[in-house]
């Protein structure tokens, strides 16, 4: 991407609107990554609150279970 010069003698209003325009697709082609990396973090972040809530519940299942067993001793 060129730097902007206003004191660049040549510089054509033309010249100007295709450089803006460049500097346009630039920033949507970014935020395009930007919110696809976003929607991938969330994904992660949902997969791994459903594995932890799975982990839960198996050390509840587990936690309940021994539970049993101690009453059944008594």
């Amino acid at each position: 991407m060129n730097k902007f010069n206003p004191n660049e003698p040549n510089r054509t209003l033309e010249s100007l609107l295709k450089e803006l325009a460049n500097m346009g697709e630039e920033i949507i082609k970014i935020s395009e990554s930007i919110k696809s990396d976003a929607e991938v973090i969330m994904e992660e972040k949902q997969q791994s609150k459903t594995k932890r809530e799975k982990m839960q519940q198996q050390i509840n299942n587990i936690m309940s279970e021994v539970e049993k067993i101690k009453a059944n001793r008594k």
